[in-house]
């Protein structure tokens, strides 16, 4: 089922300080404000790509159940941090009627089944990760497709003008849709698929 995804926020994957450390910049504040904006497009990028909001949010899903022998229910956000509410054909459940599965979002029932119908199971739940519990495997993707994008600022997307005693140099970058189509080196990729929503 869609979810509708909260507004943009200023959470990264990865912070400016250890994406620094990273890029060998530890020691400068000049790309502070480039380097920012990178990672908030790479963070933005990425969960377009995975189509999941990582960090914590509450969330709301409905479920149609199919057949008369199903015990569990998969929530499209994860890892699960609470749940608020689950109705089973208008029928509340307390947390004595369900396991939860946490770090994979399962939702099992114990000892019964879902009622079979459209829409027949209804849950709000919370979410997500906190930015400093990102996992390290998509703080490390993160921090690689900055650097990349970074020295592609620098490598021929740099336009120079000279007027007289006036001279400048700007980043002439200004279509980064080539990246929104995902053609992520495979090593990032395989990051990404393995926390991708492929429901």
């Amino acid at each position: 089922m869609p979810v509708t995804y909260p507004c943009q926020l200023a959470q990264t994957f990865a912070g400016l300080s250890e994406t620094k450390l990273f890029m060998g910049l530890s020691d400068t504040t000049e790309h502070d404000e480039v380097l920012q904006d990178l990672l908030e497009e790479v963070t933005s990028d990425f969960q377009n790509y995975m189509d999941r909001y990582i960090f914590v949010n509450d969330w709301e899903e409905k479920f149609d159940i199919e057949t008369k022998e199903e015990l569990c229910i998969q929530l499209k956000e994860f890892p699960v941090v609470s749940v608020a509410g689950l109705t089973d054909s208008s029928l509340e459940l307390t947390s004595d009627d369900y396991l939860i599965y946490p770090e994979i979002g399962h939702i099992r029932l114990d000892g019964y089944y879902f009622t079979k119908g459209p829409q027949s199971v209804e849950i709000s739940y919370r979410a997500g990760y906190l930015p400093e519990c990102v996992p390290a495997k998509l703080r490390g993707a993160c921090k690689k497709a900055v650097q990349r994008r970074f020295n592609e600022i620098g490598e021929g997307n740099l336009s120079y003008e000279k007027i007289g005693d006036y001279a400048y140099r700007k980043a002439s970058l200004e279509d980064t849709a080539k990246w929104r189509t995902y053609g992520w080196p495979s090593d990032i990729r395989r990051v990404l698929d393995y926390f991708r929503d492929t429901g």
